[in-house]
């Protein structure tokens, strides 16, 4: 989901400032989307300087940008700076938690709840499976921080789980499940179609 791959990439960013893809997926947040012109110039220079997209957003002053987009840039650095001082001491859990609250994301989730409450309702779901995914990291691990969390679940995905998030296959609301074969090894459902199958 999107919401899980924001967060991640929140703290893929934390945890090292020269990833470039998950720099831009941060500037094209709701809590601050970049105007897509200015996103372009802020790009063209890094391709042009060999610089991190990061890099590139502390030296925003280099370029012709919109007086709105620069605030929002000077939001998203503050935010940044802050939560880098906090990475060596506080849990991956308690990270994302500040990251929610104080980016304005989870306010963006809630005002859903009027006008789009199917979205509203996955998106609460996925959240609190995410929190249970990095509750029971902590329960069996020393070393909590970001950095552990995201080397292990680097491993998982290289040892070719996908990164779901169990316990959502059979939740609401009612729809079409999509999912691997090898997935769906031991679960029921009523009925079944197996696609492209040769």
């Amino acid at each position: 989901t999107s919401l899980v791959l924001d967060i991640l990439s929140w703290l893929r960013l934390l945890n090292d400032y020269h990833d470039n893809t998950a720099a831009y997926r941060v500037c094209n947040f709701s809590s601050w989307r970049l105007p897509p012109e200015d996103l372009t110039k802020i790009l063209h220079l890094a391709r042009k300087k060999a610089w991190s997209v990061f890099f590139t957003l502390k030296r925003q002053a280099l370029l012709e940008l919109q007086p709105d987009t620069r605030q929002k840039i000077e939001r998203l650095l503050g935010l940044a700076g802050k939560h880098l001082g906090l990475m060596s001491s506080a849990t991956a859990r308690k990270m994302t938690q500040l990251f929610l609250e104080e980016s304005g994301y989870l306010k963006n989730i809630i005002a859903r709840e009027k006008t789009e409450p199917v979205k509203y309702s996955r998106d609460i779901l996925y959240l609190n499976k995410f929190i249970e995914t990095l509750t029971e990291f902590e329960k069996n691990r020393a070393e909590k921080n970001v950095k552990n969390y995201l080397a292990e679940l680097d491993y998982v995905l290289e040892s070719g789980e996908e990164g779901s998030l169990s316990g959502l296959v059979n939740e609401g609301p009612e729809a079409i499940k999509i999912m691997t074969v090898h997935s769906a090894k031991g679960l029921e459902f009523k009925y079944v179609f197996i696609a492209n199958l040769v």
